[in-house]
């Protein structure tokens, strides 16, 4: 896998060539070692007893312990999907709005993942958001509009080894301008103090003035005092 270069021109994620939606693939695998298992039991001695097993007790024994290994280690390995909470406001906006980028993200973070450290593990080690070898873990995304009417998409990060000062560097923001870029601009902000979350917010469309930008964060304050 690969994140996208600074300047935006690769891709957030390499191509996954089988993608497991809807189902997690881990559960899958340990209910058919946890039936074999059970199986191969009643086989060998309800069914056996009654004189009507099928013999296979054994044979599916060797098969259902490696199944059951196997399942626990995808169950340890599994990233789970990322929730995304679309406010009212915001319904059919991420459809008509996103960018390819975004597009990327929500697709990569919405199935499971096997073995990976963090969702875009790869796109925060290039943007220098890691600590000690761990990543800031992505629990939710938020769509929702902005007062001039584009697309915000707010990526909740639980950021325990990442303090919020190197998240917080204008560097940061320049970087991740580029590295998501064309067509958003990047905000980064403390979500939550309590809960060590950091929010990385991409913003489709032109990245307003100071002044402008003073607006509507104005116009937003009226709104949710409404």
């Amino acid at each position: 896998r690969k994140a996208t270069n600074v300047g935006g021109t690769g891709d957030i994620e390499d191509a996954v060539p089988i993608e497991v939606r809807g189902f997690s693939l881990a559960t899958v695998v340990l209910f058919i070692g946890a039936a074999l298992t059970v199986f191969s039991a009643l086989d060998y001695t309800v069914f056996s007893a009654a004189g009507t097993g099928f013999g296979l007790g054994g044979l599916t024994f060797i098969y259902a312990i490696p199944v059951l290994v196997l399942g626990a280690a995808l169950s340890y390995a599994e990233l789970q999907p990322v929730e995304i909470k679309v406010q009212p406001d915001a319904d059919g906006l991420f459809e008509k709005l996103a960018t390819p980028t975004l597009k990327k993200i929500k697709n990569d973070v919405t199935r499971h993942r096997y073995g990976d450290d963090a969702h875009l593990d790869s796109s925060l080690k290039a943007l220098g958001l890691t600590g000690a070898g761990r990543y800031p873990q992505l629990k939710t995304i938020v769509e929702s509009k902005a007062p001039n009417g584009e697309l915000q998409f707010t990526m909740l990060f639980q950021s325990r080894d990442v303090p919020f000062t190197t998240w917080s560097d204008p560097l940061k923001i320049v970087a991740c301008d580029r590295f998501f870029g064309p067509g958003v601009w990047s905000e980064i902000f403390k979500y939550s103090s309590q809960d060590r979350m950091a929010a990385l917010r991409l913003t489709t469309g032109t990245k307003p003035t100071e002044s402008k930008k003073e607006e509507e964060v104005a116009a937003t304050e009226e709104k949710a005092a409404a």
